[in-house]
């Protein structure tokens, strides 16, 4: 007789099935899916390596492979347990234990640039970024105006060879209503940041004026 699953005792055992169709597993590998933002769906147990190809940073690839690494770990543990010892571990067991796993894999491995998409991905698992002769990385926390009420934001920025600002409106919704951005000729920071406060408020005057004519 083929061995019935020993976490969900719903279907034969076989590889496939024990670490990516078993709803143990399923709920792992959603976790991961969340975290990383995309759907997860894998057709072969070589799939699973494919799974960090979408991040070019090496750490965020170190990242991703270690929690492929551990998952797997994780669900062959959760099953030996229960078949062997009789002990069920509970699914937020395992992933509180993929969890740190990955975070030590992470912390213990250097920050190379970083895009937005591995920022995100390094700051869900708790790792500290350290990024060597970089920029320092500050998080800024962006709340939408309360209705009706619309806010706007502008910037300036300069280099040795250009200079530009911008500005954005956006609505309770967080909804983008109007954008600017021009490139100037200035000679410091603080001055494309005048121009592009003067800028807002030229075009909000405009839009108000169209409004009550």
């Amino acid at each position: 007789m083929p061995s019935m699953c020993s976490l969900c005792s719903r279907n034969e055992e076989n590889s496939f099935h024990l670490f990516f169709e078993c709803i143990y597993s399923c709920n792992l590998w959603c976790w991961l899916s969340r975290l990383m933002n995309i759907p997860l769906h894998f057709n072969s147990i070589e799939d699973i390596w494919l799974t960090s190809n979408k991040y070019s940073n090496q750490q965020s690839k170190l990242v991703v492979n270690s929690a492929v690494i551990n998952i797997i770990n994780a669900i062959w543990f959760a099953r030996n347990q229960l078949r062997f010892n009789n002990k069920k571990i509970h699914r937020k067991s395992s992933i509180a234990s993929v969890m740190a796993l990955v975070s030590l894999a992470g912390n213990n491995s250097k920050t190379t640039s970083l895009s937005m998409l591995d920022f995100s991905l390094l700051k869900k698992f708790n790792i500290s970024l350290h990024p060597p002769r970089a920029p320092k990385v500050i998080e800024v926390i962006w709340y939408p105006p309360v209705a009706p009420w619309i806010k706007c934001n502008t910037d300036g920025c300069f280099t040795t060879t250009s200079s530009s600002c911008g500005g954005i409106f956006r609505n309770s919704n967080s909804d983008m209503i109007m954008c600017f951005v021009e490139k100037l000729d200035v000679d410091n920071a603080f001055q494309a940041e005048l121009i592009g406060a003067i800028e807002l408020l030229r075009l909000l005057t405009i839009t108000v004026g169209a409004i009550f004519g």
